[in-house]
């Protein structure tokens, strides 16, 4: 699979843009934390370090915690979360490539497989089997694309129309009193949670992004902390 490239302010909100996958890699240390870079692949990052803040927030907030990371990408937010003593750690996301990379990020951090799974899946396919086999956990980060296509083309996801939905199913394998990281940078983005199961949908984006992100023009992301 390729890789994607990360595009902030594009109005329509398409976050990542694919590009080639190419297998020469670097080290990169954020906090006490390594990830693996990709010289030839490299347009922005593929640690996306405007939400470094986020990560850490994670970091704090994971002790004890079963953990589910959707949208992983790289894993990044894992690697902290594990690091961060959560009793268990899940990885998900649809490409080959991001799973992969996350496995190297783990690895590169002396992070264990036993209790950090990675899984190559759909979000809202995996949601379903995890609500089927009554599978929950205390803290979600979920960070999607604006929007995503299948392998066709066609549109199938979009953040402005289907996050109600999307966040929905998220509820419904989170513990009563659970907390739901919530981010986007759709640049046009109204949230939408009346009626869902969930409660407070207080926006943090102020605490979330680093002063080298902060702009007059755009928010590079928005961010909430929900509780189910």
């Amino acid at each position: 699979d390729p890789l994607k490239q990360r595009q902030p302010g594009n109005t329509d909100g398409k976050r990542n843009e694919r590009i080639a996958h190419t297998e020469h890699n670097i080290g990169e240390k954020e906090r006490q934390h390594k990830f693996d870079e990709n010289l030839h692949a490299h347009v922005d990052s593929l640690l996306f370090s405007d939400h470094r803040y986020t990560r850490q927030m994670v970091r704090e907030m994971a002790a004890g915690k079963d953990i589910l990371n959707l949208y992983c990408y790289t894993g990044t937010f894992s690697c902290y979360a594990a690091k961060g003593v959560a009793r268990t750690t899940v990885s998900v996301d649809r490409s080959h490539t991001s799973i992969t990379w996350a496995r190297e990020n783990m690895a590169l951090n002396g992070i264990p497989e036993k209790g950090n799974t990675l899984v190559q899946s759909g979000t809202l396919a995996y949601l379903e089997k995890a609500q089927r086999s009554c599978q929950t956990f205390d803290l979600s980060i979920v960070d999607p694309p604006s929007y995503s296509t299948d392998r066709a083309g066609n549109r199938d996801f979009d953040i402005a129309r289907d996050h109600p939905i999307l966040l929905a199913s998220v509820a419904k394998v989170m513990r009563p009193g659970a907390t739901i990281l919530f981010s986007t940078n759709h640049q046009k983005f109204d949230l939408r949670i009346d009626g869902l199961d969930i409660t407070g949908g207080e926006e943090i984006t102020q605490h979330t992004i680093p002063e080298d992100y902060q702009s007059k023009k755009k928010t590079i992301h928005r961010c909430w902390k929900m509780t189910v």
